[in-house]
């Protein structure tokens, strides 16, 4: 016989309220403030590629959009290429369009309210993460300690200058709660909603998450699967309408995104990524002694908006050599020492609950993964459709802070229903141990050889583990006093979230300062910009402003974007595999490209300008039909 739940609200039990979610809301938005206070209220500004490509893409596209008009070419980088086909844009992202409203009479847009956008959906993240770890019945202060955990990893913060994996992460939460509502209550209505905000968190442009955002999906869905067909929960029309609920997300999420698909993927197949071998593909692979980090995040080093850091990022791979500077933001995952010693516990008592069981394995895959071509998940997942056109595996370490950040709040609340069992007590020693020891390590010098700390960072390096040790006293002290009934679990455990907001503060809010305003970066004198700019359609030409040999640029890469100049340069990660002429001689390239003005490098006198030249072709409309 068939069976079908008897109540389609089982999963989501009505909660006795302990604080009303307006404060909480409160709360996240007073959290966000504090930790981008410098970006939003002291001058300070976004950097590397949020100047070098957030800025003036979403400049183009603001300034384009104000007017009425969609921009499907950008006239002004590499002689001209598709526009909102280049999916990083994420011209359809609603978001994005909004920023259409803070254009000024110049063109330029405001880079304040893009910093805001950005830093909005921190906020975003933080409610969406909450309501989905209330969903899964943890606590209210324990889904904070989560939301709070997830939505300022370094994952998060470490990629604000790459916004469009922040606009996926935080939608990621809501995405997951309707999901999973809709798989325990049977309900096509919640798997609509699922796939809806899937659908939009896609258009803001980042693949490679929508890939690992799949993945999440499909491995829930399996166990999901062998889970009730395990306990025979379900059966016959219940089974098929569950399985119709479960791929309803991923059908309705890929039709949102074929307006932005179609494009991009004809773009992709033209640009120089279209081909990546596999040794490309494992570059930003997490070392293995990296791991270490998620008890002292900066163990390595670090780098920031300043470049001016007292210990630089000084990581090698197993062949003792350097590696490049990003891959400090590339390969990091900090979620704070709170959350991972709560994750551990939860992970000790929770293993065997459907959902805390999933969690493990979404710890255990994302990290096995993000080692890359230290690991062998990669390199099997580089065969399969996808997977291999992208860089960085290290980014699959989401699964990982899904996992420790809601296996926290879980952890939370068993510590604070069963803190005077003596068999608890010891599985909380044991999640206590692992961090305890590391920071331990780290603090008296003792891995400095085996890690390969240079000698003048070493006392740095040092005080890193001191901090972590402390944090972990800190943690463990509240619960000695929790134990000891001299705090109750709500004073406790706002005293956790605050530790765990500090911790993630100091430890990352620095990283997104620069004292560089993007818009200063881009200003141009005003007889240079009116020189360069074509008056009418009957004089078009382009400027060159990049010199090779010697190297020097006289402009910002994509200055063409925000001063309407038409150049043969550019910045854009998917440039064409066919930018310049087939031709040797770099005269006659730049006269085919239509190029007036050229850099002009005096190397004996040390000096450099603009040539106008008088041999350029004009402009050429090329007629297929």
């Amino acid at each position: 016989m068939s069976k079908t739940p008897n109540n389609k609200n089982q999963f989501v039990k009505k909660p006795i309220v302990d604080i009303n979610n307006w404060y909480i809301v409160g709360l996240f938005a007073l959290i966000t403030i504090i930790f981008f206070w410098n970006n939003l209220f002291g001058g300070m500004f976004f950097w590397e590629d949020f100047v070098e490509y957030v800025y003036p893409t979403q400049t183009l596209a603001a300034r384009e959009f104000s007017k009425g008009v969609i921009p499907f070419w950008n006239h002004f980088s590499f002689s001209g290429m598709p526009f909102i086909a280049d999916l990083q844009v994420g011209f359809f992202y609603p978001f994005n369009r909004i920023l259409s409203l803070f254009v000024d009479g110049d063109g330029m847009l405001s880079v304040w309210w893009l910093q805001f956008i950005i830093i909005l959906h921190f906020f975003i993240a933080q409610i969406n993460a909450y309501f989905l770890a209330r969903t899964l019945k943890i606590s209210q202060i324990g889904s904070i300690i989560s939301a709070v955990s997830y939505s300022f990893s370094f994952l998060m913060v470490l990629h604000v200058i790459h916004p469009m994996i922040i606009e996926h992460l935080a939608w990621f939460p809501l995405v997951l709660m309707f999901f999973i509502r809709g798989i325990e209550e049977n309900r096509l209505r919640w798997a609509k909603y699922s796939g809806l905000i899937l659908g939009m968190s896609m258009l803001s442009g980042h693949p490679q998450m929508t890939l690992f955002q799949y993945l999440f999906l499909g491995f829930l869905s399996i166990w999901h699967l062998v889970f009730v067909l395990k306990n025979k929960s379900l059966e016959g029309k219940f089974l098929m309408k569950n399985i119709a609920v479960m791929i309803i997300p991923f059908a309705l999420s890929a039709g949102i995104f074929m307006i932005q698909y179609l494009p991009s993927q004809e773009l992709a197949k033209m640009s120089q990524r279209a081909e990546m071998n596999y040794e490309k593909s494992a570059e930003g692979s997490m070392e293995v002694k990296q791991i270490l980090t998620a008890v002292s995040p900066k163990i390595f080093g670090y780098t920031d908006g300043s470049r001016d850091v007292k210990v630089p990022f000084f990581l090698t791979n197993t062949k003792n050599e350097p590696q490049p500077y990003y891959y400090y933001w590339e390969t990091g995952f900090y979620f704070g020492i709170t959350a991972l010693i709560l994750g551990l516990f939860g992970a000790i008592i929770g293993f065997k609950n459907k959902y805390g069981g999933f969690f493990i394995f979404a710890i255990l895959f994302g990290i096995i993964y993000s080692l890359g071509s230290n690991g062998f998940i990669h390199q099997i997942f580089y065969n399969l459709p996808l997977f291999g056109q992208f860089r960085n595996p290290a980014r699959m370490m989401l699964f990982a802070i899904i996992g420790f950040s809601f296996l926290s709040g879980i952890g939370f609340d068993y510590l604070k229903e069963n803190i005077k069992n003596p068999a608890v007590l010891k599985k909380i020693i044991g999640a206590f141990s692992i961090p305890l020891l590391l920071a331990v390590l780290i603090s008296i010098g003792f891995l400095n050889n085996a890690l390969s700390i240079p000698d003048p960072l070493v006392s740095d390096v040092q005080g890193y583990g001191a901090i972590s040790l402390f944090i972990i006293l800190l943690v463990a002290g509240l619960m000695i006093a929790l134990q000891k009934g001299m705090i109750n679990y709500q004073i406790a455990g706002l005293a956790l979230v605050l530790v765990l907001v500090v911790d993630l503060t100091s430890a990352g809010s620095g990283f997104n300062q620069s004292e560089s305003n993007p818009a200063d970066e881009y200003t141009l004198p005003s007889d240079l910009k009116s020189t360069f700019q074509a008056k009418n359609k009957n004089n078009l030409f382009r400027v060159n402003t990049r010199s090779y040999n010697p190297p020097y640029m006289a402009m910002k890469r994509n200055q063409g974007m925000i001063s309407e100049i038409h150049l043969i340069e550019g910045y854009n990660p998917l440039v064409l595999q066919r930018v310049n002429p087939a031709v040797n001689d770099v005269n006659t390239i730049l006269d085919l490209q239509n190029t007036r003005y050229r850099i002009n490098i005096d190397q004996q006198a040390g000096q450099a300008g603009f040539a106008e030249s008088n041999s350029y072709f004009p402009r050429a409309w090329m007629v297929y039909k």
